[in-house]
């Protein structure tokens, strides 16, 4: 006999045979010997296990977004597949960016019992790609370009964005999702393109906000030029000239409609008002907002908080002519970073400030107006502020102050030469309120004149030059510091030092009072904490005045000259303090008597008996 032998198949579990010996399956099968024939016997198998293969696929696209999955289950056992955004990384599958694909649909069993039946079949998940659109809101005084369009997640739009300003406006800002983006207007136009957006992840909404030109002409003598609006200060400064304004013709105004970042140093020769409008004019930079060159340039603020700025990096204005510069209101200021700016700086011309703020680099050197030649500076108001000089008057300039408010922290004024007439305001500085040096001329009849220093002078001469002083109030360690060998002439004023009243050293002129027969106890009134008058080595005049300081210490140091005929005559206060003023000199008087013989006596006891004795109609000698 011939007993087959039963074969093995992995995964698989042998049922028997079937052929010759029958249709059903038989475990055991035996040929007998002498049997004849042929003979045919086919082996049957279970399945232990069932495979179903998973795909992932773009629908669009057919593309596959995942690797093939293959799910392996015993025969009678469930299953249930999901997609991946539904599975969102589990059981150690692939994770799908949920941003960019959303689930469609499933073709095949994803759920169900393994068996033969589902033994290598195929599930196929079906994607989609989230789409975004570019769109624009709304907007007014301008156009855009027909962007509408819908974009794949990470794909470019493919419609360039061209944004078109009305005629009279121009862009001001451009919004997309929210946040303001820089962009380059073209020139003469105003058109901004803007790029294609690349690898787009989210919607995107454009919103455009036009405002009129930054520019604006609002009174001029040509007609044809009221209402024109530009760009930029130089274009309208341009159109100006062509139409045949210069420095000679009645002044135009410009207005300036909003802020102004990038000004490259506009040059005026003509006669101009800009209406700073609340708004900033700055420069490039190292660069200078404005530069005048001839004619007139009024700066004014219509704005009622008075934030109009032209801000400019060595200079907020520059003159370099014989024009002349006025200022209203707003604020001209200067900042450079290494603390040099000046507010205003001339090389000649006049310039005069009646309102707003001038200010120069307010720490290290800077300074509020600088003029360096022959020219004029006139205040009358407003705030003119330098680190190191409020006003610098480098050569021959005239100065006239007659109010405002001129600070720095060092010197007030300086000036090394020409004329300085104070007459109102008030001058402040850390070292000095005012620095007189060189050949310069200085009047005071009136104002405010501090220095705040510990060893500042209220007024420091250090020059072969001339102060006058007829009024005003000066203060300081140093009220008035005569240390050249110029002229200090004091017939006015209250003057009061921490330190000393007035010092007068190297071999320096100071007179105080008028030699005119007359002495007046009222005025000048000199006052310092430990010398009223302090004289080392100079010229002292005293022929009028009053002068306080610590006991014995009113006056320090020799009286070169005094009034004929008087003398210093101290006296103590409760405080002791001691004031010094001028008196009669006391004067011994030999005087015969009708009896006989004579007695001795001053001038004051003369005068004392000759009015009693004619109060009593005595005729005694």
């Amino acid at each position: 006999d011939i007993t087959l032998k039963n074969p093995t198949k992995e995964g698989y579990t042998f049922l028997g045979w079937t052929g010759s010996n029958g249709e059903t399956a038989q475990e055991e099968v035996t040929i007998a010997k002498g049997s004849t024939g042929n003979r045919q016997y086919i082996a049957n198998w279970r399945q232990d296990k069932c495979t179903i293969t998973v795909h992932h696929i773009e629908k669009d696209t057919k593309i596959q977004v995942a690797e093939d999955e293959s799910f392996v289950g015993e025969i009678g056992e469930e299953y249930i597949i999901t997609d991946l955004i539904t599975n969102n990384g589990a059981n150690d599958r692939a994770i799908l960016n949920t941003d960019k694909y959303y689930y469609i649909e499933t073709v095949g069993n994803a759920q169900g019992t393994f068996s033969a039946e589902v033994n290598n079949t195929e599930v196929t998940f079906f994607y989609g790609v989230n789409t975004f659109r570019i769109s624009n809101s709304q907007i007014e005084g301008g156009s855009i370009s027909d962007i509408e369009e819908v974009v794949k997640y990470g794909e470019n739009s493919t419609k360039e964005i061209i944004i078109t300003p009305d005629e009279g406006k121009m862009i001001d800002k451009i919004i997309i999702n929210g946040e303001e983006v820089e962009f380059t207007e073209e020139k003469n136009t105003g058109i901004v393109r803007l790029p294609i957006f690349e690898n787009v992840t989210e919607n995107k909404t454009i919103e455009v906000v036009f405002i009129d030109y930054v520019i604006e002409i609002t009174d001029s003598e040509e007609a044809s030029l009221i209402g024109l609006k530009y760009q930029t200060l130089a274009e309208a400064l341009q159109a100006m000239s062509e139409a045949g304004l210069s420095a000679e013709s009645n002044q135009t105004t410009i207005k300036i409609l909003k802020d102004i970042e990038n000004e490259a140093n506009a040059i005026l020769d003509q006669n101009v008002k800009i209406n700073l409008n609340g708004k900033i004019l700055r420069s490039t930079s190292n660069s200078t907002p404005l530069t005048l060159s001839s004619g007139t340039l009024t700066i004014v603020d219509e704005s009622v908080e008075q934030t109009g700025t032209i801000m400019g990096n060595a200079y907020g204005i520059y003159s370099n002519g014989t024009g002349l510069i006025q200022v209203t209101g707003g604020n001209v200021v200067a900042r450079n970073g290494n603390g040099t700016g000046k507010g205003i700086y001339a090389s000649g011309g006049t310039i005069e400030i009646t309102g707003g703020k001038i200010i120069g680099d307010n720490e290290g050197y800077g300074v509020g107006i600088g003029i360096n030649g022959t020219g004029t500076i006139r205040v009358s108001g407003g705030v003119i502020e330098g680190g190191n000089y409020g006003i610098d008057n480098g050569i021959t300039a005239e100065i006239e102050i007659t109010g405002g408010i001129i600070k720095s922290n060092s010197t007030g004024i300086y000036s090394y030469g020409g004329t300085l007439k104070i007459k109102e305001g008030e001058i402040t500085g850390r070292n000095d309120g005012i620095g007189a040096r060189g050949t310069v001329v200085v009047e005071i009849t009136g104002g405010v004149i501090t220095a705040t220093g510990g060893a500042g002078s209220g007024i420091s001469s250090n020059s072969t030059g001339l102060v006058k002083i007829t009024g005003g109030v000066i203060t300081g360690s140093y009220a008035l510091n005569n240390g050249g060998t110029g002229i200090m002439e004091i017939t006015g004023g209250n003057i009061t030092g921490d330190y000393s009243g007035a010092t007068n050293g190297r071999n320096g002129t100071m007179t105080i009072g008028i030699k005119d027969g007359k002495v007046s106890t009222e005025e000048p009134v000199i006052t310092g904490g430990n010398y009223g008058l302090n004289n080392s080595n100079g010229i002292l005049n005293l022929y009028d005045g009053k002068v306080t300081g610590p006991l014995n210490e009113s006056i320090h140091g020799e009286i070169t000259d005094l009034e004929e005929g008087y003398e210093v005559s101290k006296s103590e206060d409760e405080n002791g303090l001691e004031t010094a003023v001028l008196r009669k000199s006391k004067c011994i008087i030999t005087v015969e008597q009708t009896d006989g013989g004579t007695i001795s006596t001053t001038r004051e006891e003369v005068e004392v008996r000759r009015k009693f004795y004619k109060r009593n109609n005595n005729n005694s000698k």
